[in-house]
């Protein structure tokens, strides 16, 4: 009746395993069987599967969790990513001579923490300007004990200042997990490898995802 009367809907799409009403007890065949009945088509999407497996919102996450933000992409079709206004942070990476844009990541979905290759778009105002960088997610051990989660972005041959600025991150590649050094000088030297490993990674990566050989139907 909300669809009918409320909103005048003509044609219904949902997906393969669409439910409603109350305990979820409403599915695809009855929801055709109301469209017939009060004259509004339904369309169901049939899962779309690939060389990954049931491409879904939850093998999406998984792959992000896990580690896997190229996997993620085949199944979003883009690069999955994040943004966020460039805080003020503690300058450490500054001082040891790999500045960051620092970003807090409070109330979204979270990748698994740990050093990426990403590709980072600067908002200029009437235009995006994407670099090249290396990426950490977590704690920041070696700096701080017991704190909070931020994601911190190493920018490729840029020179300026962006705090305030509006961010994009898309995550690219993992290369490692979080790890806590000894001193600034481990630190330094880790993440010089880091860089010049990211470094390699995008110079060969293409602007779009790969996506593997999938298929699909509608009914």
């Amino acid at each position: 009746r909300i669809l009918v009367e409320g909103l005048g809907v003509a044609h219904v799409v949902v997906g393969y395993d669409f439910e409603f009403g109350e305990g979820r007890a409403g599915d695809v065949a009855l929801l055709q069987k109301l469209g017939s009945e009060m004259g509004f088509a339904v369309t169901s999407v049939q899962p779309v599967t690939g060389d990954a497996g049931l491409y879904s919102s939850t093998a999406a996450r998984a792959a992000l969790a896990g580690g896997r933000p190229a996997e993620a992409a085949g199944i979003l079709g883009h690069w999955w990513e994040l943004e966020g206004r460039v805080e003020h942070g503690q300058a450490k990476g500054a001082k040891i001579g790999f500045p960051t844009a620092n970003l807090k990541l409070s109330g979204i979905l979270s990748p698994a923490p740990g050093v990426y290759a990403v590709r980072a778009g600067i908002d200029m105002g009437d235009a995006t300007s994407w670099l090249k960088g290396v990426a950490n997610f977590g704690t920041r051990p070696t700096v701080e004990t017991g704190g909070e989660m931020v994601f911190e972005v190493h920018l490729f041959d840029h020179q300026g200042d962006i705090y305030g600025k509006h961010l994009r991150v898309r995550l690219i590649d993992y290369l490692r997990p979080e790890m806590r050094f000894e001193s600034f000088d481990a630190l330094k030297a880790q993440i010089a490898k880091d860089a010049a490993q990211a470094r390699s990674i995008l110079d060969r990566m293409p602007e779009a995802p790969s996506r593997p050989t999938a298929s699909s139907s509608l009914r």
